[in-house]
């Protein structure tokens, strides 16, 4: 409808009717992605351990992953991967930072680079299966059964970590 004045004509601006225009803000609803929804859609299962112990060692991975990116430079700046970390290793000692480090190698000891592709999106930066297989232009069958694989062979190397005498 468009605007009028006091008197009920038309307000005329470059030739044209001139409309109201209204602002709104959209709301951004959060959803779960990643991890959390591919354990919730039955995608960790069929593997050769419980999805629920793949879904506990995603979450680990994420922990690790978020901790470590936390802190990219020497100096102390206030800008960690998301706000879930429980750490944020800008501001309390590195000491957090190596042991994430030192985690995220244990888990990824003996993985394939695609495989720690697939960990890093979608129990890291909690992308659906379904985007990481476009990023990975891959099939998304295929990424769901890599996803299901890696964490495998992650919980497998912080079973054998746990085991191993400390040096």
């Amino acid at each position: 409808m468009p605007i009028v004045d006091d008197h009920g004509a038309r307000i005329v601006r470059h030739g044209l009717p001139l409309y109201r225009q209204e602002t709104h803000s959209r709301v951004r609803i959060a959803s779960r992605g990643g991890l959390q929804l591919a354990f919730e859609r039955g995608d960790l299962d069929g593997g050769r351990l419980k999805a629920d112990r793949l879904h506990e060692t995603g979450k680990a991975y994420r922990w690790a992953l978020e901790t470590n990116s936390a802190l990219t430079t020497p100096e102390r700046n206030l800008a960690p991967i998301s706000g879930r970390s429980p750490l944020r290793a800008s501001l309390g000692p590195q000491d957090a930072v190596f042991a994430a480090g030192e985690i995220l190698r244990v888990f990824r000891a003996d993985l394939t680079p695609r495989q720690v592709a697939v960990l890093d999106r979608v129990c890291g930066l909690e992308m659906t299966i379904r985007a990481t297989s476009l990023a990975l232009r891959a099939d998304a069958r295929t990424i769901r059964q890599v996803l299901v694989e890696a964490l495998a062979i992650a919980t497998d190397n912080q079973k054998a970590s746990a085991r191993a005498p400390a040096a």
